[in-house]
């Protein structure tokens, strides 16, 4: 969540994003990545685990990022508890992992269609890249 957070969800034109996302929402992203500033994972763990006395605003902004307990912006705020509470009770959750995408998208599309597909996920994905005539793909009337 801290990680997603420090590389997508500091602004890049901090004027813009005052623009488009208000006063409230650029003091809260502010505070987080201007005043302090946490631009890496690491900045935020050297900052927060300072012992340099002037640094405390700084220390305890890292922490309440970390404890979701202070909204700097939606990413470092809401951790997956919030996500999950707006999953219906007999709701199912499937998950994509990058270090074993190829083996959880199997396990997603058994779940899904009732069983695997034939071809290998890396041979369909290296199939593909070949050009392909638009005239054989149609969009549907309906």
């Amino acid at each position: 969540r801290i990680k997603r957070a420090i590389q997508n969800d500091k602004p890049i034109d901090w004027d813009a994003f005052k623009l488009r996302e208000g006063e409230k929402n650029y003091k809260r992203r502010k505070n987080f990545y201007l005043d302090c500033p946490f631009d890496t994972l690491e900045s935020l763990a050297s900052q927060g685990l300072s012992q340099d006395d002037s640094a405390e605003k700084c220390k305890q902004r890292a922490e309440s990022a970390l404890m979701g307990t202070e909204h700097f912006g939606n990413d470092v705020y809401f951790g997956y508890q919030y996500h999950a509470e707006g999953i219906p009770g007999i709701g199912r959750v499937m998950m994509i992992r990058a270090e074993h995408f190829e083996e959880d998208l199997r396990n997603v599309e058994l779940e899904l269609a009732g069983k695997r597909q034939g071809t290998p996920l890396s041979a369909r994905i290296q199939n593909n890249a070949h050009k392909v005539n638009a005239d054989v793909f149609s969009l549907s009337e309906e």
